[in-house]
């Protein structure tokens, strides 16, 4: 399995557009051939500081999701929302 944590610093002016921005990529994404779990989060002690959390069966299926339309929107997009570039963290598990 694959773990993908990106963390994004939105600017609390565009907060509640970034929240509807990320449960579209959310929705889609979750119908996503080998997907097995996507959500974000936003941080309880820091204000507007959120974490979308995907898991993956393998390198194949977030091959696929990289190529898809609403990843690629989010891709190109996200950057209007946040303070700065998100983070990006993978990790790969034996389960």
């Amino acid at each position: 399995m694959i773990i993908i944590n990106v963390h994004c610093d939105v600017n609390p002016t565009r907060r509640e557009e970034f929240m509807d921005f990320a449960e579209d990529l959310v929705n889609k994404s979750r119908q996503d051939t080998g997907n097995l779990f996507y959500s974000y989060f936003e941080d309880a002690l820091v204000p507007n500081h959120f974490l979308i959390v995907e898991h993956w069966q393998d390198q194949k299926a977030v091959d696929a999701h990289n190529q898809t339309p609403h990843l690629q929107t989010f891709l190109k997009t996200a950057n209007t929302y946040l303070t700065h570039d998100f983070d990006i963290q993978v990790s790969h598990t034996d389960n």
